[in-house]
Parts: structure tokens; sequence; C-alpha cells
């Protein structure tokens, strides 16, 4: 099994780094996370804490990428921001529209308007 870590620069998520699961497993059934940020720490620089593990193989890097902010209060990545006027939710762990989308037809969001419009449709 291997390990994803991101490596964090002013808590934005930079590069994805691999630990394998022989460097971090202290029993058959437990791994020990802060073994793998001090290991990395120790390969490419700077501190243990800017190394934070975001998943297994299993889960396929949980849905961590490069751009992502970790936000140590709520212990979780949060993803770029889709546009200037969306706020964050905290209990969904999205971007949320000011305007919620409309349930019929097509529709784009607009933030010059802040509105969604309606596709065209063409024939």
């Amino acid at each position: 099994m291997i390990f994803y870590y991101a490596v964090l620069r002013d808590n934005v998520v930079t590069e994805l780094k691999i630990v394998s699961d022989s460097a971090i497993r202290v029993s058959p059934s437990k791994v020990d996370a802060d073994l793998g940020s001090m290991l990395l720490a120790s390969l490419y620089g700077g501190l243990a804490s800017q190394y934070i593990l975001c998943s297994t193989e299993k889960d396929s890097r949980g849905g961590v990428d490069v751009g992502f902010t970790y936000d140590y209060t709520l212990s979780a990545f949060i993803p770029p921001q889709d546009y200037p006027s969306w706020v964050f939710d905290k209990e969904t762990f999205q971007w949320m529209p000011p305007i919620a989308r409309p349930t019929n037809g097509h529709y784009y969001w607009d933030e010059p308007t802040i509105s969604w419009i309606e596709y065209e449709q063409t024939s």
C-alpha cells in the first residue's frame, strides 16, 4: 500500500509525494502518519508540518490536488474557489454560489452578473 502526502507552501498544496507502507507501518494494523511527514522533511527539507497525509492508494489521493488549501482548523483540504462570489460551505466542503442553481433547464454561472444564465438551445 502507498500513502499520498500533500506538500504545503503557505498552506497551499504545491505537489504530492508518495510514501510506502513499510516506511510508516508501526504494527500489522497501524501506520503512523507523522513518520511519513518526518521522513519527507528529512529527504526534501522543510518542516514535517509541511507534509500532510491526504490519502491511501485505495481512495486515489482523496480528491486532493495541487492548488488545494489546507485548513488546520477544519483539518481538511479545501478545493480552489470556483468564482469570487461563491462561499465555502464548511458542512459540505464545497464552494456554493450565492444564488441556488435553477433546477429546470441547463445553466452556467455568469460571474459578472452574479447569476445563472440558461444555455440557449440550438436547432
